[in-house]
Order: C-alpha cells, then structure tokens, then sequence
C-alpha cells in the first residue's frame, strides 16, 4: 500500500490499528531470536531476545533471555 492510502485509512477512523496489523502479518522476525543494538548517551548497548510483536503505540517488545520484556522504541536488529 502507498503512504496515501494508510493516510486515508488513519483519518477515515482506523488510526493505527490496520497499519499494525498489517505489519505484524508481514513481518518477518516476530518470534525470532534477536540481538538489538540500542542507542544510548555514551554510545550503545546490545541486548538479546525473541521479538515479540508491536502495541498500539508502535512499541516494539522483546523477551529478554532472562524472562523480562523491553520497550524498543528505536534500534538496528539483527537476526542470529
């Protein structure tokens, strides 16, 4: 789909939810174990996970290898 018709979608009431659905229906790595570059103040740090989907606000999750579950709101992905 091109940006217009998401546009006209968000606007005609649908807001995110189709564009996140859609999304999640073609991404590739959801499920997958990952490693997550993360930027921070004095660089970066890595962390390692499965990939667990997007909310509604566009925040990517990840289960941690020790259980807990991150917020990625921005960061590169690599897939192992």
């Amino acid at each position: 789909r091109t940006f217009a018709s998401r546009l006209l979608e968000w606007n005609g009431g649908d807001g995110f939810a189709t564009t996140r659905r859609d999304w999640q229906d073609a991404a590739i790595g959801l499920g997958r174990k990952a490693k997550v570059v993360l930027p921070t103040r004095d660089g970066q740090r890595t962390i390692a996970g499965t990939l667990l989907g997007i909310d509604e606000t566009g925040v990517m999750s990840m289960r941690r290898e020790d259980g807990s579950v991150e917020k990625i709101t921005t960061a590169d992905i690599f897939f192992a």
